[in-house]
């Protein structure tokens, strides 16, 4: 690879090779992987994605990156309701380990438990919540109704795993619905997989996504021949 263009040269993998051909894709030795996860297998069976050492390192540092472009800050208080450890999914620990970065303080509660979720809430006052937007719609929707909105409110909100943005970048019903919820907090969107894994986040001019440039190449091509599209057209996204 000496240039951009040198890219076409590569196949495109898709989550069906992945999935066809899940143990020829690990590039070290067992005794190497520290951590596996899981794909969410919302689209088909799930694949298994074994991580090394340096891997979570690279990990930390592009939700690091992330997460301080959202407005992460190390004075924050954040309340990760993201799987941690249900299920193998890499969502609440990649958040994690950005979070030590950051230096913030991790609140790990992961998903479910609505009413004890808005207790934890009520006494250690996080200042920022991370997941899914279905959750947290169904959470703040949930203070409303017990009238403790007010005494909870998060200054900041980070969504992913379901879009909240329309072709236009403003937000979609879903992400009017749970700026509503939360009474205004800002709510910015996260985009990745965990195959990806996370790797955009919107900033506070709500223009689209930053890419960490550093770890990704992405590319819009042409469907059927793979071939990159010129800037405006749709097409599909492949993310190297």
């Amino acid at each position: 690879i000496n240039s951009f263009n040198d890219f076409r040269k590569v196949p495109i993998i898709t989550k069906d090779d992945l999935r066809k051909s899940n143990w020829l894709f690990p590039c070290i030795a067992r005794s190497e992987w520290i951590d596996v996860s899981l794909t969410s297998g919302t689209t088909g069976a799930p694949a298994y994605l074994p991580w090394s050492e340096k891997d979570l390192g690279h990990l930390a540092n592009i939700t690091y990156l992330l997460h301080t472009t959202a407005g992460i800050k190390k004075s924050d208080t954040v309340q990760i309701t993201y799987p941690i450890g249900e299920g193998m999914w890499i969502a609440g620990l990649h958040n994690w380990l950005g979070l030590c970065k950051v230096g913030a303080c991790s609140l790990r509660f992961g998903p479910g438990f609505s009413d004890a979720q808005l207790e934890n809430m009520r006494r250690l006052k996080p200042t920022v919540l991370l997941g899914s937007p279905s959750f947290l719609l169904k959470l703040g929707l949930l203070a409303r109704k017990k009238g403790i909105l007010r005494e909870i409110k998060p200054r900041l909100i980070c969504v992913s795993g379901q879009n909240i943005l329309n072709n236009n970048l403003k937000k979609n019903n879903l992400g009017k619905k749970l700026e509503y919820a939360w009474g205004g907090t800002t709510v910015r969107a996260v985009y990745g997989a965990s195959e990806g894994p996370i790797c955009g986040v919107e900033c506070s001019k709500k223009q689209g996504y930053h890419i960490p440039a550093e770890y990704f190449y992405l590319e819009i091509v042409d469907p059927l021949t793979h071939e990159p599209l010129e800037a405006g057209r749709e097409g599909m996204l492949v993310i190297t």
